[in-house]
């Protein structure tokens, strides 16, 4: 099995110096940034995300703080059931117990919605900026013969050197204007 892979492994690599692909590179930071208003987008997006993110987690707690001191006054015992600590619990506590529980549908309820809410903002703001980058970028491969084109940001961290004349973010900046 290892001697096969070898073999396949040192083909490819005879192939690949026999057709070398033409590469180039863009900055999708550098393109982005040229685009009016994008960048500003995604932050509003971010911000309004975490915001969402930071009121769910308090509003979660909460809940969940209200539902462990109604169950502490019936010192639960390790293998019992939610059915058989309310057997035993008050009525008022049932009702208070079962009002957490509704609030906490009515949270995850909240949660979706703000979900949708995010997920019509990417669709609306991000994706169609997004697919007109791919286009531009897709564009310039073709009339630059090119065969793959990377974002500098995915691999500059293995890349030791490029040549600048691989740079094509300018052209695609120009194609989306």
């Amino acid at each position: 099995m290892k001697k096969q892979f070898l073999y396949v492994f040192v083909a490819l690599m005879c192939l690949g110096y026999t057709t070398q692909a033409q590469v180039g590179f863009v900055s999708r930071a550098v393109i982005y940034q040229s685009i009016p208003g994008f960048i500003n987008d995604l932050k509003s997006i971010d911000s309004m995300q975490a915001a969402y993110n930071k009121e769910m987690q308090v509003q979660g707690e909460q809940l969940q703080t209200k539902a462990r001191s109604l169950m502490a006054a019936y010192s639960p015992k390790a293998n019992e059931t939610l059915d058989a600590i309310k057997k035993r619990m008050t009525p008022a506590d049932t009702m208070a117990l079962k009002k957490v529980f509704d609030d906490n549908v009515v949270l995850e309820n909240k949660g979706k919605g703000y979900d949708a809410k995010i997920a019509k903002l990417q669709k609306e703001k991000v994706e169609p900026v997004l697919a007109k980058v791919d286009a531009a970028i897709k564009k310039m491969a073709i009339a630059e013969n090119l065969d793959v084109v990377y974002f500098f940001e995915d691999v500059n961290t293995s890349l030791a050197y490029i040549n600048e004349k691989r740079n094509y973010t300018e052209q695609v900046i120009q194609l989306l204007k």
